[in-house]
Order: structure tokens, then sequence, then C-alpha cells
């Protein structure tokens, strides 16, 4: 089986989103409150205006489609949901033990308002992949927009909004926001190094 792989000339000027698995959950659903945002990403996606990272671990927690019937779980989604990661604009990041220790100190760290391990294995997938956003419509997750990462902070939101009009300043190479500007994130203190 074949994977396509993103050479740096090809990311060098695309906005890097990290989605984690309710993004794909509620598009392969069609949730009445996330399909259509999730749509709108797909779509710049396959326009070539940005790259979705999803953790390998994305892959493994989508299981199955709302409406499936028990007795039918595997047979009635596998292919849709298969196919749906095999497209040309997805970049699947491997849980590796650099990701996983930071998903342990993430977790540790905000554990105290729901952020999960599997979570924080999005959380550090995107910061290893120099996302400029993880989307998700995960509340804890949402909880912690702005309080990780470098600089630029890790924006956390749901999926849909224009981004890329937000990209005034442009990207950097690797999908990193390039700020002309103040960041609205100026005011957080740096995270402890070591």
């Amino acid at each position: 089986m074949a994977f396509w792989v993103a050479t740096d000339w090809q990311m060098a000027n695309k906005l890097r989103r990290c989605w984690d698995s309710a993004c794909c959950f509620g598009f392969l659903s069609n949730q009445s409150d996330r399909a259509t945002p999730c749509e709108r990403v797909l779509r710049d996606a396959e326009e070539g205006k940005c790259e979705i990272i999803v953790s390998a671990l994305a892959i493994a927690e989508v299981l199955h489609l709302r409406g499936d019937g028990h007795q039918n779980l595997f047979r009635d989604s596998r292919d849709r949901i298969r196919n749906f990661f095999k497209r040309s604009y997805f970049i699947v990041q491997d849980v590796d033990r650099f990701i996983a220790e930071h998903a342990q100190e993430l977790f540790w760290d905000f554990n105290h308002i729901g952020v999960m391990p599997k979570d924080a294995v999005h959380v550090a997938t995107a910061l290893a992949t120099n996302c400029a956003f993880l989307e998700t419509f995960d509340e804890p997750l949402l909880g912690i927009s702005g309080s990780v990462g470098g600089d630029p902070r890790l924006i956390v939101q749901p999926p849909g909004h224009d981004l890329l009009s937000l990209l005034e300043g442009g990207v950097e190479p690797g999908g990193q926001l390039r700020l002309d500007k103040a960041s609205p994130n100026d005011d957080l203190p740096a995270l402890p190094s070591g």
C-alpha cells in the first residue's frame, strides 16, 4: 500500500492544520453541526491551500459511523473510513517516542480541565509537525488554546474558520504562521525549557 508523502518544497507555503478524531468523525458521520465546517477545510485542502495533519491515533479512533448497526459495525463503515484517510492532502504522523512523551507532559499539565491522554497525543502531534492550528470540537482541548507551543502559540479551535484570511504575514516553511504584528498570545508566559 503506497502513501503520498509531501516534500519540503510542496509544504513550504501551505498552512498546516491538525485534526483530531472528532473532526474526522464529525465529517464522516455527517453530524449537522460539524460536517459543514469540516467540508470547508477539506475544500481548502483539495485546492492546495492547506495540509491536514492527522495522528495515526486518529485513524485508530475512527472505527464506525453514526447510524451503523452494532452487527454491521465494520462492514458498513470500513471502506468509507479507510478511503477518507487515504486522501492525498492528509499527512499521517506516527506516534513516536517524542510525541508520546510530550503527550504525557501535556496530560499531566492539563488533565485537571479534562484533557485525556488521547487528546494530548493530538496536541503533541500538532506541535511536533509545526501546525499553526489544532482543530477540534472537544471542549477541554479548546480550553488550552494559546497555552501550549512556542512562538506563536498553538491555536486550538473548531474547524471551518477562514483561517487563511488571518495570515496577513503569510506562512513560514513548514506551515508555521509568520506574524508581522503582535501575536494575540504575546501576554502568555513562555514555556519552561528542559
